[in-house]
């Protein structure tokens, strides 16, 4: 169940733990909520933008009449964002402070570029959605929370910002936390909606207030900092490690000639990254492929490898090299799993399909499928019911021909021509998620998510 934080006294700001994962974390929320002004203030505050970019928006500001400094520049990298004030493509930061690192997504507000934000939500492990003080939460801001539920975003923080443009009303960020909540109660009432925590912070982005440090004209909030919550939320690596092992191969590795030397004359080596669950020496492991009758396919891990390291064992968001005592014969696209651990294939798959191309989709279409490392090609066969993002609730669809459209959300079939992993990407979201090409070009046409 999804659960509002209380509001309690700021954590410490001491250092986090020294082994805390990377946290993914992304922007999301309508047009002019204040994104890119929210993420350059805080790195400001947090004291990690170098002194030579600092000059440079200076200068950027200057030239657009903004004032000494615009930190929202800081994100808006493309010409025609900076010009336009808005953000269009997912703009990506790097950063650490507390002793741990971040990787931060500027995803853009506006409904034509919902896909760019399912592009981040989909690798994230937090949603920060910026809420205008003034309006409360709108369609986008719905829409924005159901998706990133959607694709497993289970840690999101609501900021409601422009506090100041309010007075710094409490009331005004009562009623907007009120209608977060049953924003939240909708997403928590779906089938299969994966448990969820969420806060909800009164912010001014403008000037920082409750971002890196706490806001004196605001003094009935007695809730996290920002910063605070960034260094404790969990990452999905934390809860991908606790899953089934699924380990999709990138390569073979085979060193020939003079450069295999001794040591290596010998050596062969299944490269990936493990998405789910954890794998140790000794550990039995099969390919995940239908059974053929008298056919084992099962082989013992001998050796782990990170880099030349030798190691005991591994788990979910680590590349590595596996060693096994048997040569199974495969190579890329292979899915090597616990034997003990079987998992379920078909060639036909329920799927909720965010169709991102300007052509719309159509029942019978080839497309190729995307699964981990794997490509193989299949057809949409099915179209079952498109989903109002307003409500929440699907749809019996009307007009087939319109129904894959642009950023629209449609659960669909798909049928492939070959069984293929059947994860619900509630359970195993890492394989439990693909994504449809146009066969020949190559585009993206779609993502989407398994339904197990």
């Amino acid at each position: 169940m999804s659960t509002l934080a209380p509001q309690q006294p700021a954590a410490s700001a001491g250092p986090a733990p020294a082994i805390a994962p990377v946290l993914r974390v992304m922007t999301a929320g309508s047009v002019d909520d204040g994104k890119s002004t929210l993420i350059g203030k805080l790195l400001h505050d947090l004291d990690r933008i170098d002194d030579d970019v600092l000059e440079d928006l200076r200068r950027a500001s200057q030239r657009r009449g903004r004032g000494e400094l615009d930190l929202s520049l800081f994100t808006d990298g493309l010409s025609d964002e900076r010009e336009q004030g808005i953000t269009i493509d997912v703009a990506y930061r790097y950063f650490a402070f507390g002793g741990r690192s971040f990787i931060l997504a500027d995803s853009p507000g506006h409904v034509e570029y919902t896909r760019n934000m399912i592009c981040a939500a989909s690798q994230s492990d937090v949603a920060l959605i910026l809420v205008d003080a003034r309006t409360g939460p709108l369609e986008q801001t719905r829409r924005h929370a159901l998706l990133a539920s959607l694709l497993g975003v289970r840690q999101r923080v609501y900021l409601v910002n422009k506090m100041d443009l309010v007075d710094f009303d409490q009331a005004r960020f009562t009623e907007a936390r009120e209608t977060i909540e049953a924003i939240e109660a909708g997403i928590r009432a779906q089938p299969d909606a994966p448990v969820s925590q969420v806060h909800v912070l009164p912010i001014c982005a403008l000037d920082g207030d409750h971002l890196a440090r706490r806001g004196e004209r605001m003094p009935w909030y007695h809730g996290p900092l920002l910063a605070d919550l960034l260094l404790t939320l969990p990452g999905r690596n934390e809860s991908d490690s606790e899953g089934a092992l699924r380990f999709p191969v990138q390569g073979l590795i085979r060193p020939t000639g003079r450069a295999a030397g001794d040591r290596w004359h010998d050596f062969r080596g299944l490269s990936g990254r493990i998405e789910s669950g954890r794998i140790a020496v000794g550990d039995r492991v099969t390919v995940a492929e239908p059974t053929v009758e008298g056919e084992a396919r099962v082989a013992t891990v001998t050796d782990i490898l990170l880099h030349e390291d030798a190691r005991l064992q591994a788990s979910a968001g680590e590349s590595i090299t596996l060693v096994l005592d048997t040569d199974l014969d495969i190579g890329r696209g292979a899915v090597l799993i616990h034997a003990d651990q079987p998992a379920v294939l078909s060639d036909r798959i329920e799927v909720d399909l965010c169709w991102m191309d300007e052509r719309p989709g159509r029942i019978g279409q080839r497309v190729l499928v995307k699964q981990g490392t794997r490509t193989l090609m299949a057809r949409i066969e099915q179209l079952h019911s498109s989903l109002d993002v307003n409500s929440g609730q699907h749809a019996p669809i009307d007009s087939p021909a319109q129904a894959l459209r642009k950023n629209a959300v449609v659960r669909a079939q798909l049928r492939t021509e070959r069984p293929i992993l059947i994860d619900s990407y509630t359970l195993l979201p890492r394989t439990g998620s693909l994504i449809l090409l146009e066969p020949g070009e190559f585009s993206t046409l779609a993502a989407g998510i398994i339904r197990g």
